[in-house]
């Protein structure tokens, strides 16, 4: 059982988030407390690895990406037959099975097999609630001189709510429209006349990261507001040109001195307290990074040969750097910005 190696290790790192929880992960989700990661292959199949030796348990009957747990089950999700259609799966988490499947439809002006659509799905007492958004794309050429001076086409959104026990799909009233999937690894709303970066929630804490310009170059600076509004500052980093990311959950601030072109220490802190829990090394085409226990994750884009990406599954011990081990997930066209580190 490689639960117990892993749960131990995570008192030897302190974090902000419980560590038995299931969160967003590289290339898909993790549940840290059966110590196992739910991963999109390239293939377009679901793999679930061990996160202690990245071994494959199983992959999954039918092509889909891996989404939230449900109970005790797996949902999954695809396009569907129509372009205006979502296929979801529940998959056995035992097996990778597909043992129910719905289909949810959206308006006909949506496309759920191109990335001007975005949604999240999460649980709601005994249903799923899918958070959708579809951002047409201004058309270009000859057609957009045409239409000069005129709107663009409107953005989508919605949310529909999904009962599988019944069998039933229904739109859900929403607030102000829904907001879709964040796939950002680095910093949304970043101000680059200020260098300050959107706010998050660790815990009960407001935290906010900023780049300051110093006499010797530039620091990267963690300010937290706790829920009883005590605030605290802490220089992080300094650098010539600092590049942050954060990990899936927000839990902790990976950062690199240099442009991420080069290959160079990444070092890693906890985005509640500040402190620092390790250091790996970062490998140009490495995003999306996420730490469990005393484990650092992170996918890889590899370019291997002419015109073509591997996507690379990675892990590192925390404590001493060292590489645990590598899942490649598939070997694909490069189509830089359209696939995984986005």
């Amino acid at each position: 059982m490689l639960l117990v190696p892993l749960l131990l290790a995570a008192l030897a790192v302190t974090g902000d988030c419980e560590p038995g929880r299931v969160h967003r992960f590289p290339a898909g989700l993790a549940d840290a407390t059966r110590g196992v990661a739910y991963v999109a292959s390239d293939a377009g199949y679901v793999d679930a690895l061990e996160l202690s030796d990245g071994k494959r348990i199983w992959e999954s009957s039918e092509k889909a990406k891996p989404l939230v747990l449900y109970g005790d089950n797996l949902v999954a999700a695809t396009p569907g037959t129509k372009p205006t259609e979502l296929t979801i799966f529940l998959l056995d988490r035992g097996k990778g099975s597909a043992f129910r499947t719905l289909t949810v439809s959206f308006p006909d002006a949506v496309n759920t097999a191109l990335q001007a659509f975005t949604y999240r799905l999460k649980e709601v007492q005994d249903t799923l609630e899918l958070s959708w958004a579809y951002l047409p794309s201004n058309r270009g050429g000859a057609m957009k001189r045409l239409d000069a001076g005129g709107p663009g086409p409107a953005p989508l959104s919605g949310v529909k709510q999904i009962d599988f026990q019944a069998g039933v799909v229904k739109d859900f009233p929403s607030e102000g429209g829904s907001k879709a999937a964040d796939n950002n690894q680095t910093f949304p709303g970043h101000d680059d006349s200020k260098s300050t970066f959107d706010p998050w929630n660790v815990a009960s804490s407001v935290v906010r990261l900023a780049i300051e310009d110093v006499a010797s170059g530039k620091q990267v600076v963690l300010k937290t507001i706790s829920a009883s509004g005590k605030a605290e500052t802490r220089v992080l980093l300094s650098g010539a040109d600092p590049t942050p990311y954060k990990s899936e959950d927000g839990c902790y601030i990976f950062l690199l001195q240099k442009p991420p072109s080069n290959q160079q220490p990444w070092h890693i802190f906890s985005a509640g307290s500040g402190n620092k829990v390790g250091t790996i090394v970062f490998e140009p085409g490495s995003g999306q990074p996420d730490v469990i226990g005393s484990t650092a994750f992170w996918l890889l884009a590899r370019h291997t040969e002419p015109e073509r990406e591997t996507h690379i599954l990675e892990a590192a011990d925390l404590v001493t750097g060292r590489m645990l081990w590598s899942y490649v997930l598939g070997t694909v066209p490069d189509d830089r910005g359209s696939k995984r580190l986005e």
